[in-house]
């Protein structure tokens, strides 16, 4: 038979469905294994999303809606950016409701790169980051965040260097998964000088942007000057702020006219997010937050717990984690690439966790803590022991 469509070799293996595996396969053989490996918060969906769900079901919310996104959780939208992101005066024509964040960006990318553009992000990144630009036949380019003091920054002579005139975006996650790195304002504001620069988009990742640590404030870069807004597509997420995984729910924000061949791509795939969901995402947005504070409360424990137990672990250093519910230690004194060194773990101390070269860092491993407090203990102990012992 013919072969398949030369851009479906543009999507790597995941190691995270990998750990999923083997996972699954050692706990078929009686082995108990601690999941550090998936973001995915274990935390319940709020009981009043739930029920807006199970009203809109007994209510007949079971039919297409407009490919955009309805007029309700479209406006809810809007109001939550007024009120939490500072970017006013958005209207339902810059709003796209996606079946999760991961097709808004997906769909973002498709309708801005060509064959041969470049997106720029930074290393750490995000995976699927990658895999979408180059099956848009684009080049994902990096520059890096690097170590300052304790926390990592922009290495704003490396970002500026790595643009070319082939250079059609600029991607910035923040708070980012894996590097748990709030991008400082400062930060934020050198990227969009250089966007009108050199007239490009920005690509502005925000799912985790509620998970926030020791009093620190998320910016949203669209809404740093009118200029900036009507270059950035802004994609969000329910999944993470409110435990919302399964559901597939999120949501983009760009100029109208880049919504409008989005909410195109969007008809011809996704066709469009499913009805009673979209009833849930308005109860999400517009009901009490009280459940997202508790559950950040109980992030914070637990990433507390997490940079004792590898401030304490020899051969292993960590940074600040400043936000989302990933540490993500340098294990480069080990002399092993981080995928070897996270079989080694699996195999020997019976935890999952993801390699740093999905996230375009050979020198590190990605731990996540959205799990409960007494399998994070006993993981992270786990882990403790394998270092302590030489692996």
């Amino acid at each position: 038979m013919r072969s398949f469509a030369a851009r479906t070799a543009a999507f790597s293996a995941s190691p995270i469905r990998e750990m999923v595996l083997q996972s699954s396969q050692m706990a078929k053989r009686g082995i108990d294994v601690v999941l550090l490996h998936q973001g995915e918060p274990d935390f319940p969906t709020p009981p009043n999303i739930i029920a807006a769900a199970k009203d809109a079901l007994d209510s007949g919310d079971t039919k297409y809606v407009p490919a955009e996104g309805s007029r309700e959780l479209k406006e809810a939208i809007q109001e939550k950016l007024r009120h939490e992101n500072g970017i006013s005066n958005v209207t339902s024509s810059e709003i796209l409701v996606t079946n999760g964040a991961k097709l808004a960006l997906f769909v973002a990318v498709q309708a801005l790169i060509d064959a041969g553009d470049e997106v720029l992000g930074v290393v750490p990144y995000f995976g699927p980051y990658r895999d979408v630009v180059t099956c848009a036949g684009g080049r994902f380019v990096t520059a890096r965040l690097v170590p300052s003091s304790d926390r990592f920054e922009l290495d704003r002579d490396q970002f500026r260097a790595s643009i070319t005139r082939r250079t059609k975006a600029f991607l910035v996650n923040t708070p980012q998964n894996p590097s748990g790195t709030v991008w400082a304002r400062g930060d934020l504001e050198y990227v969009a000088d250089l966007a009108e620069q050199h007239d490009c988009y920005i690509l502005a990742d925000e799912v985790y942007e509620k998970i926030l640590f020791d009093g620190r404030v998320h910016h949203s870069i669209a809404s740093l000057s009118p200029d900036i807004r009507r270059r950035t597509v802004l994609v969000n997420s329910f999944s993470k702020t409110y435990s919302m995984t399964g559901w597939r729910l999120g949501y983009a924000m760009a100029n109208s006219a880049l919504v409008k061949a989005m909410a195109d791509l969007h008809h011809a795939s996704g066709r469009c997010a499913t009805a009673f969901v979209q009833k849930a995402g308005i109860a999400a947005l517009t009901g009490s937050q009280a459940a997202i504070a508790a559950m950040v409360t109980e992030y914070q424990a637990r990433r507390d717990i997490v940079q004792q137990a590898l401030s304490a672990t020899a051969d292993v250093q960590l940074h600040s984690i400043e936000g989302t519910f990933y540490a993500f230690p340098d294990i480069s004194q080990h002399g092993v690439g981080s995928a070897k060194l996270a079989a080694e773990i699996l195999k020997s101390a019976h935890v999952a966790v993801v390699p740093g070269e999905f996230f375009g860092d050979d020198a590190h491993i990605r731990i996540s803590f959205a799990t409960s407090m007494e399998r994070l203990v006993e993981g992270m102990e786990r882990i403790q022991r394998f270092f302590e012992r030489g692996r």
